[in-house]
C-alpha cells in the first residue's frame, strides 16, 4: 500500500502579477507635471494611483505599488495646493482691479 504519510504543501507564487502596481506608478508619475498644468486631470490621475496601488498592495505588497501609491498622493495634494493658489491669484487680482475702477 502507499505511504501514509503526506508531502507539507508547497505554497505557489500568486500568479496575480504586478500589473495594478504599474499603473499605480505611472498615474502617480504622471499626476505631479498634471498638478501644475492641468490640475484638475491631476487629482484624478493621483486618485486613480491611490486605489491601484492599495488593490496591489492587498494582493501582494511591493516597492512598485508602494512607490505609486505614495506619488499619487502628493501628485493629488499638489493638485489640489495649485488650485487654491490659483483661486487665491485671480480673487486678489479681480479686487485688485474693482478697487482701481473709478466709482459713478
Amino acid at each position: 500500500m502507499a505511504d501514509a504519510k503526506q508531502q507539507p504543501a508547497i505554497k505557489q507564487p500568486s500568479s496575480g502579477g504586478n500589473g495594478l502596481g504599474i499603473a499605480s506608478l505611472i498615474l502617480g508619475i504622471l499626476s505631479i507635471p498634471f498638478a501644475f498644468f492641468i490640475s484638475p486631470l491631476g487629482i484624478i490621475l493621483g486618485i486613480l494611483a491611490l486605489i491601484f496601488g492599495i488593490i496591489q498592495r492587498k494582493k501582494s505588497p511591493n516597492g512598485v505599488a508602494t512607490t505609486g501609491l505614495v506619488l499619487g498622493i502628493i501628485g493629488a495634494l499638489l493638485s489640489i495646493v495649485v488650485i487654491i493658489i490659483a483661486v487665491l491669484l485671480v480673487a486678489t487680482m479681480f479686487s485688485s482691479i474693482a478697487g482701481s475702477l473709478p466709482k459713478a
